[in-house]
């Protein structure tokens, strides 16, 4: 039996995924994700009850949506591993501290949201330059 409310996030989580299916061509066109897509995940309930239970009682949540966006929008479905499980993974361990237990509220409801940027040497890349929008 699913838990009060399950069957609403569900269908939720589905309306997202419906949204991934529809509009990720243009993503890549785009070779950009919505600014908004990690509070639209985070409207469904999905990252507060995938961390409700701690680190691990989630997991088997969190693992069946990112293997269903994969699929979808590969770029997305990493974005969506590495914000959930590294980003607020990590900041959930240091919760004592208050600005960490901060940043983790932010991100269960996506106004902070983790990324991780990896470059080649000679990529003549510029993320070096690149400042967070907004530092804690």
């Amino acid at each position: 039996m699913l838990p009060p409310g399950s069957s609403f996030r569900l269908s939720q989580l589905d309306a997202f995924v419906d949204r991934v299916d529809a509009d990720a061509a243009q993503w890549r066109r785009d070779k950009a994700l919505p600014d908004d897509i990690f509070s639209a995940l985070a409207a469904t309930g999905f990252f507060a009850s995938r961390w409700a239970g701690g680190r691990r009682a989630g997991v088997r949540g969190a693992l069946s949506l990112i293997e269903r966006i994969a699929p979808l929008d590969g770029g997305l479905a990493l974005a969506i591993s590495l914000h959930s499980e590294v980003f607020l993974a990590t900041l959930s361990r240091f919760s004592t501290n208050l600005t960490a237990a901060s940043v983790f509220a932010d991100g269960l409801v996506g106004d902070a949201v983790g990324v991780l940027a990896i470059t080649e040497d000679q990529g003549l890349s510029l993320i070096h330059l690149s400042e967070p929008t907004r530092p804690y």
